[in-house]
């Protein structure tokens, strides 16, 4: 999810304005969330970002920028998808079962899910194929998997307004989607994971919600039930979620960037799974800096155990930063201090992948407009100067 609470900081951001005789209307656009996946299957990392567009009486249609990684290190012309109104989170994964990556777009101001399908003739480019709607509710996160056992990807998404998540089902026509069952959890959703979390074969759902918890709901044996949620507490406001096996353990860890993190250090909560389902108390890491706003997650260094890259709005008037948390190999499943990266306006989600082939991942940050950070040659886990990306 990425917090509305930045949108005055756009007017500093505007494109510009248009006039008449009685007034002036500016209108400003915003890059809410990013995404990094190899997405025209040809081996390198593309980038997609999620862009709003505002204007004096609010959000307009946004949307979705693809820039294809066209030689190592080069992105080409970004293309422009449009999507509904205050586009918060993405998504990438085959949704029909025909191997090549499609978009999810879930919609804060409009109360929709843009899904686009991978074109089956030209590698990387999309074809809007439905608009799932949320009604009332208001998507913040979207996720894919089998909720139903029948083999196809359902959609789950964590939907503000009434402490549920939606699950649309996917019919047996690939690409068609029906609104399923409505999953209570404790408090409202702002993150969602779909994902096998106890080890038993069937899809579960984790979701970060304002009661400070992340709500964890197991697939039953009868197909697309759902156990009563387990609560597991976590830092102050929870706004973004993974799930990771941190140690090689065979078992999903989970982890939560909390927005409204104290002088106690809880920027991110770490939950280790030390038995199928059962999770230790959340470990909390201080990430350098206020308003924890998103997570990703790779071997940043290179010594084969995933580190963290973390999002940081800052507070009102800062930059705000990335925090980079390598994990210590000393002690696997726990952090090292962060190396803090200055951002712009305040970033709000942070993506990896290796943008130039040379074998290392690098940073992208969604910081008003999108920019990557390459990592350093000479010091694994260090990250260079920014380079705004077209979008």
């Amino acid at each position: 999810m990425r917090i509305r609470l930045l949108l005055p900081v756009l007017v500093l951001l505007a494109l510009g304005c248009t006039s008449s005789d009685t007034h002036s209307e500016y209108r400003v656009r915003y890059t809410n969330a990013v995404v990094v996946a190899d997405l025209d299957g040809d081996g390198h990392s593309d980038v997609v970002t999620g862009n709003g567009l505002y204007a004096e009486a609010g959000a307009e249609s946004g949307y979705a920028s693809i820039s294809l990684q066209t030689t190592p290190g080069s992105l080409g012309t970004p293309t422009r998808y449009t999507v509904g109104g205050d586009p918060a989170a993405l998504a990438v994964g085959d949704l029909n079962g025909d191997s090549r990556p499609d978009l999810m777009v879930a919609n804060a101001a409009s109360g929709t899910i843009s899904v686009y399908f991978q074109s089956a003739t030209t590698p990387g480019t999309f074809t809007l194929a439905t608009t799932l709607n949320t009604g009332v509710l208001t998507p913040l996160d979207v996720a894919a998997g089998d909720l139903n056992q029948d083999g196809r990807a359902d959609i789950a998404v964590a939907t503000s307004g009434s402490d549920t998540v939606q699950i649309f089902h996917q019919t047996a026509t690939p690409g068609s989607f029906l609104l399923g069952a409505s999953l209570v959890v404790h408090g409202d959703p702002r993150a969602i994971v779909v994902s096998d979390l106890n080890g038993d074969g069937r899809t579960d759902l984790a979701v970060s919600t304002t009661a400070d918890t992340v709500s964890l709901l197991f697939q039953n044996a009868s197909a697309g039930t759902f156990a009563t949620a387990v609560e597991l507490p976590v830092g102050s406001r929870p706004v973004a979620l993974k799930a990771v096996d941190l140690t090689g353990s065979g078992r999903l860890d989970l982890i939560t960037a909390n927005y409204r993190a104290t002088a106690t250090g809880d920027g991110i909560t770490v939950l280790r799974q030390t038995a199928p389902g059962v999770f230790a108390a959340g470990a909390n890491y201080d990430v350098g800096d206020y308003y924890t706003a998103g997570i990703a997650v790779g071997d940043l260094d290179g010594d084969g155990h995933p580190d963290l890259a973390v999002a940081c709005a800052g507070v009102t008037g800062d930059p705000g930063s990335v925090g980079v948390l390598k994990q210590d190999p000393a002690v696997l499943g726990t952090f090292l201090a962060p190396d803090n990266y200055i951002g712009y306006t305040g970033p709000l989600g942070v993506a990896l992948g290796d943008l130039n082939n040379d074998g290392r991942l690098d940073l992208v940050v969604a910081d008003g407009k999108p920019y990557q950070r390459p990592q350093l040659t000479t010091v694994p886990g260090g990250f260079g100067p920014g380079t705004f990306i077209g979008y």
